[in-house]
Parts: structure tokens; sequence; C-alpha cells
């Protein structure tokens, strides 16, 4: 496992951009994009470090997350439970029940329209013959790169089906 992680370091990584991990990292880039008023993530889909690839997937992302998760939980709070308390529940539960089911109808409905329409023609997933770093042998990287002061350059590689 050791003789990866200096691989790393010499002949830098080349990971194929269909892996989840690479995935999530585009995610992330976008979802930091986003949030603020910069977005960078065109600039780094071709190529990127390895420390600002573990940052980005393993700070900033959850940072953005827990603070969205935080202000959709202050909306929840103002518009269910501040209601609840001021008004009776019964009437607020009712009125809830017909938006919600009304909501879920028209979701379902598009959401059933678009996954019939993204289904039609699309190929099965083939394997990769080549062996690529997993997450772990890159947090591992991660860990010595930070150590040394040096992060190994990360390409991405498109030739591969996409999913």
């Amino acid at each position: 496992m050791f003789s990866k992680i200096s691989d790393l370091f010499n002949i830098g990584i080349t990971l194929d951009a269909n892996t989840w991990h690479a995935r999530l990292y585009f995610w992330s880039l976008d979802l930091v994009g986003e949030f603020s008023e910069y977005s960078y993530g065109d600039r780094f889909k071709e190529s990127t470090n390895l420390c600002h690839y573990v940052r980005t997937i393993c700070f900033y992302m959850p940072l953005i997350l827990l603070v969205n998760i935080l202000f959709c939980l202050s909306v929840l709070f103002t518009f269910v439970v501040l209601p609840i308390y001021l008004f009776s529940f019964t009437g607020y539960l009712s009125a809830v029940v017909f938006v919600l089911g009304v909501v879920l109808v028209v979701l379902t409905y598009k959401k059933s329209k678009a996954f019939m329409e993204t289904t039609r023609g699309v190929k099965p997933k083939q394997m990769s013959s080549k062996k690529e770093p997993g997450f772990a042998t890159l947090m591992l990287g991660w860990v010595v790169a930070v150590k040394k002061k040096v992060c190994p350059i990360i390409n991405f590689d498109y030739t591969g089906e996409q999913s």
C-alpha cells in the first residue's frame, strides 16, 4: 500500500472521471460555485492537485451542506412549527396535507416523465480494465502530502463511457 502512495508523488495521478469520488468532486465544485460568487468549477475539471481535491470533498462540501441544512431547518421552523404554535394543529394540518398531495402528484409525474426520456437508449456501464487508486489510497496520500507540503497533480481521464 505504501508503494502506491509513493507512486502518487513520483508519477502523479490520473483518475477516471466516472469514479464515484471524482463525480462527487465535480458535484462539490458545482456546489461551491453555487454557494460562492466565484465559480471555478470549469477551471479544475481537467486537472487539480490532491490537496484541493480532498479539501473540496471533505471540508468545503460538508460545510456548505451544513449551512444549507441549518437554513432549511430555520425555514421549516418558520413555516411549520411557529404556525402550529400560534394557530391550531388541525386547521394547519388539513391545509398542509392538501398542498403536499398536489405537490407530490406533480413531482411524481415530472420525475417519471424525465426518467422515461433519459433511459431510452442508455448502454449498460462497462467495467474499466485499468486499476486506479481508490478513495482510501487518495486520503492516505493526502495525509502524506500534507506532511511533505507537496501535493501531487490529479488529471482526469474523460475517455471512459459516461454513466
